[in-house]
């Protein structure tokens, strides 16, 4: 069903944030030692070290529109990357402390850090437009459903909130949605279907309309599910896990189906923190704790 097929390598220390390029199959990595490395589907032995942020990097987007990779650091800066000048880094600081989330969203940015605060920047203008206080505790997480106009965060006061995308303010917040912090949240095809898993190992499904419920809740992984993401158009969901294992799950049942694992997938060594699905090549990209990344095949 699924297999590694190559695995990435380069970087010098821990691999945390991971983001779609701008053109088919092509993506990037940073993490602990402040690199941003270009990779390419049909070159992955050749990753391209664009730039260095100086510091331990924990989040990645890009901005096709306006050329720009965005860097969120373990400090609470924002590192404003032009792709046309990608050594000549703009740092802003975005939070006091780490940039966990950062979501493009038309002509803003959004950016969820420590303390608990959403700021949400201009990307024409490259300035802090407002900030919001939404919780007392970290934004772990961010995602955005167009068919709802409506962005989701989820944090470490173990809450998700559910926020109007046009004017920020909040709709519904999901109390206790977790045991522990909510660390990774996407919203299925539809719209009305809510995917979180937390540092409890709990993966949960939400339906969102007509009214919320809990549709399901499984234990998924024996540590922190580090990242969702749905797969195949939606027809599986891929979990990833401080465990180091990334788990595929039926998205409607939550039917385990596969585990990919050290030994007998070739797969990671160590925490498992972010993935990232290709669908136009099905290819999942998974990174890791072990300083590498593995391309995997859906076949």
């Amino acid at each position: 069903m699924i297999r590694n097929k190559h695995r990435i390598g380069g970087h010098k220390a821990s691999v945390y944030a991971l983001c779609r390029g701008m053109q088919s199959g092509e993506f990037f990595t940073s993490g602990g030692d402040g690199l941003l490395v270009r990779w390419q589907l049909d070159n992955p032995e050749q990753g391209v070290a664009l730039a260095n942020a100086g510091v331990q990097v924990f989040s990645l987007a890009t901005v096709p529109d306006h050329n720009l990779v965005m860097a969120g650091d373990m400090n609470g800066g924002l590192h404003w990357i032009d792709l046309a000048d990608a050594k000549n880094i703009r740092r802003q600081t975005s939070h006091s402390c780490g940039v966990f989330s950062i979501l493009p969203l038309g002509e803003r940015l959004l950016t969820g850090g420590g303390k608990g605060k959403l700021n949400v920047w201009s990307l024409e203008r490259q300035e802090l437009m407002s900030s919001r206080q939404i919780s007392d505790k970290s934004i772990r997480a961010m995602a955005f459903s167009s068919l709802r106009n409506e962005v989701a965060l989820g944090c470490s006061d173990n809450n998700i909130y559910l926020l109007d995308s046009e004017s920020l303010k909040t709709r519904q917040v999901i109390g206790q949605a977790h045991n522990s912090s909510v660390f990774t949240l996407a919203y299925d095809r539809s719209g009305q279907v809510l995917y979180s898993g937390g540092r409890d190992a709990i993966l949960n499904a939400w339906q969102l309309a007509p009214e919320l419920q809990l549709i399901k809740s499984v234990p998924a992984h024996n540590y922190t599910v580090n990242a969702v993401e749905l797969i195949c158009k939606g027809k599986y969901l891929a979990t990833a896990s401080r465990d180091k294992t990334v788990k595929l799950w039926d998205s409607e049942s939550l039917e385990l189906l596969k585990v990919l694992e050290t030994i007998r997938d070739d797969g990671h060594r160590h925490s498992v923190n972010r993935l990232l699905w290709l669908e136009e090549h099905e290819k999942l990209v998974s990174v890791s704790d072990d300083r590498s990344g593995i391309i995997w095949e859906v076949v």
